[in-house]
């Protein structure tokens, strides 16, 4: 999934919002499908890594709620970093 829409203020405000309320109900979900948890995981990171502090706070909010109660993918997390800041 790409965002090439977020331009506005509203449109972050979205994301946003959307960030907050999957950091709350993911860790609350029974069985949810490795798909989508890997979904969520990349496009979090994606928009980490593309629009930096307008949506940074909510995404590692969520992505870290994501990661450290149901996927436990902290690998995936690290290179992603890593990789970006080029180490």
């Amino acid at each position: 999934m790409s965002f090439p829409c977020l331009q506005t203020q509203s449109d972050f405000l979205v994301i946003c919002n959307v960030a907050k309320i999957l950091e709350l109900v993911v860790p609350l979900m029974e069985h949810p499908s490795e798909t989508f948890l890997a979904t969520i995981e990349e496009d979090l990171m994606k928009l980490i890594l593309k629009h930096g502090m307008t949506v940074v706070q909510h995404c590692v909010s969520c992505l870290g709620a994501v990661v450290n109660r149901v996927t436990h993918n902290y690998k995936f997390v690290w290179a992603c970093f890593n990789r970006y800041y080029g180490k």
